[in-house]
């Protein structure tokens, strides 16, 4: 079993941080690495930032998107960032380790839909395996 060495930080420990990084002029701020939306407080750490005029942008690989979090995200002040490696599904197991990419794309398209008040957004990375024999990437 593999064990993670490093605590998460809790809803308090955020919230000082957060007040830290105010007091630092920082306007902007970027939830990203590992995977922001497994935290089960994700919501509430959103929150703290909006409470102390942080702008979030929440940067995911969709796999664990839902309705509630996006009702939750689209009528505030939080940027939504989508990550896509790759079209090819065979490719994106083996950059990410899992088989979401048809329900990411999916939820994706839903996403039309959804009247939204700030930039909703896709992101890649361009990898040697996600570039193609002819050099182009493979989206």
């Amino acid at each position: 079993m593999i064990h993670n060495k490093f605590k998460e930080l809790n809803i308090y420990e955020i919230e000082s941080i957060i007040k830290k990084i105010k007091q630092l002029g920082i306007q902007y701020i970027y939830l990203q690495g590992g995977e922001p939306t497994s935290r089960k407080d994700i919501v509430p750490i959103m929150e703290l930032m909006l409470k102390h005029n942080l702008k979030p942008t929440l940067i995911t690989n969709g796999s664990l998107l839902n309705k509630e979090l996006i009702d939750f995200i689209k009528d505030r002040d939080i940027n939504l960032a989508i990550t896509i490696l790759t079209l090819d599904s065979k490719k994106h197991y083996i950059l990410t380790g899992n088989k979401t990419l048809n329900r990411t794309l999916q939820f994706i398209e839903s996403l039309r839909y959804v009247e939204h008040k700030v930039n909703w957004s896709i992101t890649t990375t361009i990898t040697k395996i996600s570039i193609t024999a002819t050099g182009r990437v493979a989206l």
